[in-house]
């Protein structure tokens, strides 16, 4: 048995309506799943890959400086040594040793100072760098001096002069310095040698002692020409700096004057050398830098500047990116496209055949789909599809019975609470004149019992009809006004009887925010709260039992009022208060309970608090009692609402609260009313209208309860089909207590019928 074609119809367009979205479509998730693990791939490599690279090229850029500053350093050694060679030679000259030899100061300018002063200038014409050459004598008296330009001569004794000292306490060889000239000011290379006698000339008393000393101050060209000049990779060079720190040479002429990082001032204590670059900042601009000290006052560092060395890197880097981009790109869409046809294609089908067997559609075979897993389910599905076909019909017979017999339960509940209302209200309206009568004690204590157990019954029976207009939808609520006072007060009548008979403490107490004067179905507030007070007077041995009333929300004329009952009775457990409302259902359910009951009370009010827009709960512990509470939506009655009589309601607690049933129960059972469902005592229309008749005089003095003992009996006539439309609308009219427009219909339908009967 296949289901409704709209059900399929509306099962198959749902994976077709609804939207693309990233969870919903596999493609997109595959897409979003591929493509993250290829681009963090190709992310790794070309992160190993410009690590790499800068490596290779900071490599490539130390041995670059290594070499350049090897190439500087035999500069710098092969100009010194020279200076060092032509010193030699020139201490040498036959000249300046007989120059020295003579003692005689006077004889000694007269001879030969002229023909020194000429070898002196020849020597100096012959090397422009030499722009000062000096003969000082063992005292550091300067004798002779010769120079390029008229330099002022500060001093003629050098005896505290820090070059003449160090040059005199050098025992053999040349000495070299760098250091300010003490008359120009300049940065120069000031270099001497001892002049001893012994070399041609002397005895043994003279030989090898120290008769003066050639001095030379040379331009340090060639340390110019080398940062000027020489480059280190395409925009690096050399820089020169003295023994302080500060930059006397290089290559960039903003350099120059500013001082060297401490990193690279180590240098001069030999913290450092050509094989040890680091990286520098001169100037804002970071830079690889090597240095060597090649004298106290004289560092000679290579910079490269870390743009031009990571410039290559950068230009190779982005090479790689964009042809790892292509590269995942390109993988990517393979992927995708494989997956696609692998996963994609074969899922959609599974899932446009899965949306038709949730549908009900059995008919339609699965698909092959290969051997592999995915194909594996496909078979799987298949089997389920017969499977399901099979359980399906079996559970579609099993609805069909399931519904049939809920339909013939419900008929025969209601049919059955008519039968037993029927001799009910006889029972309850005989055993109430039998009690206006005079008789024994005896017998009126048990037809008092009589009475009692009938109500008691009554009002099962009105819970269990209650549960079949609930089932049906059928239950309506009537709005009326009414006092919120008088309705405790029938309440109370009954339950203090009983309070007392136990000993317990029965109070009330409504706050001064809730209002008296309310508009709603004051019967089923009733019956939910009668409810709840006969459930703590069953459950309380001993103490007392509070009901409170409390405004809770206020909106408009919209009221929302919480009720509290509370007791000192046993209590509950967690357990018990979870199934608590459950029909029938007890707190205890054992075979040796002491307390009786059905289990329907509780159900019926959370079902009638949920209908009247609020909630029923429980709080509660073993041994500390209970506190059941609700909530219902009220309207505060205005100044023009007409409020009932006290003697109105009266007739509700006469009949210990015995509600009035769902109207037209046979409407929605299946039928109407069977001839088995009247009372055999009175079953034609004349019986009805005597009945109508006596109800006249109870309508207009507005007797409420005589006019519900005689609906009562009157609806347990059977009558014909156009009677039976008119007993329900005057049973609504009653119940509602609206006795005059009851009246007036009533003397209608006499009216109507009295000349049928006269001509008849």
């Amino acid at each position: 048995m296949a289901p409704s074609s709209g059900a399929s119809a509306e099962a198959q367009k749902q994976p077709g309506t609804s939207k693309l979205s990233v969870r919903s479509n596999l493609q997109m998730r595959l897409a979003l799943l591929v493509l993250p693990l290829l681009v963090v791939s190709l992310a790794t490599l070309s992160h190993l890959a410009y690590a790499n690279m800068r490596d290779s090229r900071l490599n490539t850029a130390r041995i670059e400086l290594r070499n350049a500053m090897d190439q500087a350093g035999g500069t710098i050694r092969h100009h010194i040594e020279t200076l060092h060679s032509h010193l030699e030679v020139f201490t040498r000259s036959e000249i300046l040793e007989k120059y020295l030899d003579i003692q005689d100061e006077q004889e000694r300018y007269t001879l030969l100072q002229p023909a020194l002063i000429r070898l002196f200038s020849g020597f100096q014409q012959a090397i422009s760098g030499y722009f000062e050459v000096r003969l000082l004598l063992p005292d550091g008296f300067e004798d002779t001096r010769v120079t390029v330009h008229e330099l002022p001569n500060r001093s003629e004794e050098e005896r505290e002069s820090p070059f003449f000292r160090a040059l005199s306490d050098r025992a053999t060889g040349p000495y070299h310095v760098m250091a300010t000239h003490p008359d120009n000011g300049e940065w120069v290379m000031m270099a001497g040698e001892a002049v001893r006698s012994g070399h041609k000339t002397g005895g043994k008393d003279g030989a090898n002692r120290v008769r003066g000393y050639l001095a030379v101050s040379l331009w340090p060209t060639f340390l110019q020409d080398l940062a000027e000049r020489r480059q280190v990779g395409q925009t690096g060079g050399f820089v020169i700096a003295d023994g302080r720190g500060v930059i006397r040479l290089a290559h960039k002429s903003v350099l120059v004057g500013s001082t060297l990082p401490e990193a690279l001032r180590a240098c001069f204590q030999g913290g450092c050398g050509a094989d040890d670059p680091r990286v520098v900042t001169l100037k804002g601009e970071a830079h690889l830098a090597s240095a060597v000290s090649v004298e106290p006052e004289l560092l000679v560092v290579g910079v490269m500047p870390l743009e031009e060395v990571y410039r290559e890197t950068d230009r190779l880097l982005m090479l790689t990116f964009l042809v790892g981009v292509l590269a995942t790109v390109v993988m990517g869409l393979t992927m995708l496209f494989s997956l696609h046809r692998v996963v994609v294609v074969p899922l959609r089908q599974l899932r446009r055949v899965s949306f038709r067997i949730g549908g009900g559609d059995f008919t339609t075979p699965v698909p092959r789909l290969g051997h592999d897993e995915i194909g594996q389910v496909a078979v799987a599905m298949e089997g389920m599809r017969f499977r399901l076909a099979s359980l399906y019909q079996d559970l579609t017979s099993a609805r069909d019975q399931a519904e049939s017999a809920n339909r013939a339960k419900s008929a025969f509940l209601a049919n059955m609470s008519h039968e037993i209302r029927t001799p009910m209200n006889a029972i309850l309206g005989m055993s109430q004149l039998m009690l206006q009568g005079e008789m024994p004690v005896r017998q009126r204590e048990l037809l008092s019992k009589i009475q009692l157990s009938s109500k008691a019954l009554l009002r099962l029976i009105n819970d269990l009809l209650d549960f079949s207009c609930i089932e049906a939808n059928r239950l309506e609520l009537v709005s009326v006004p009414f006092r919120l006072d008088d309705v405790w007060l029938k309440i109370g009548q009954p339950c203090e009887a009983r309070a007392l008979e136990k000993g317990l403490r029965l109070s009330y107490r409504r706050d001064e925010s809730v209002p008296d004067r309310l508009v709603g179905d004051f019967q089923r507030l009733q019956q939910v709260l009668f409810n709840l007070v006969d459930n703590a007077l069953k459950f309380t041995d001993q103490g007392w039992i509070r009901i409170g009333v409390a405004l809770v929300e206020r909106t408009g004329e919209k009221r929302v009022l919480r009720f509290e009952v509370r007791d000192s009775g046993m209590g509950m457990n967690a357990e018990q208060r979870e199934h608590l409302f459950d029909r029938f259902t007890q707190g205890d359910a054992s075979s040796t309970r002491r307390h009786g009951g059905t289990g329907l009370g509780l159900a019926l009010c959370r079902a009638l608090v949920t209908r009247m827009g609020g909630e029923l709960g429980v709080e509660s512990e073993p041994g500390q009692g209970s506190c059941f509470w609700f909530t219902v939506e009220v309207r505060e009655a205005l100044s023009g609402d007409p409020m009932p009589e006290f003697a109105t309601l009266d007739a509700i607690a006469s009949e210990a609260l015995s509600l009035p049933v769902c109207p037209s129960v046979s409407s929605f059972v299946g039928g109407g009313s069977s001839p088995e469902a009247s009372s055999p005592g009175e079953s034609d229309d004349a019986a009805l209208l005597a009945i109508l008749r006596e109800m006249v005089k109870p309508l207009q003095d507005r007797q409420p309860k005589a006019c519900q003992e005689l609906l009562g009996r009157l609806e347990g006539i059977r009558a014909g089909a156009a009677w039976r439309d008119r007993v329900t609308e005057l049973a609504r009219l009653i119940r509602r207590y609206r006795l005059k427009e009851a009246g007036q219909l009533v003397e209608g339908w006499l009216g109507e019928s009295d000349p049928v009967e006269d001509s008849g």
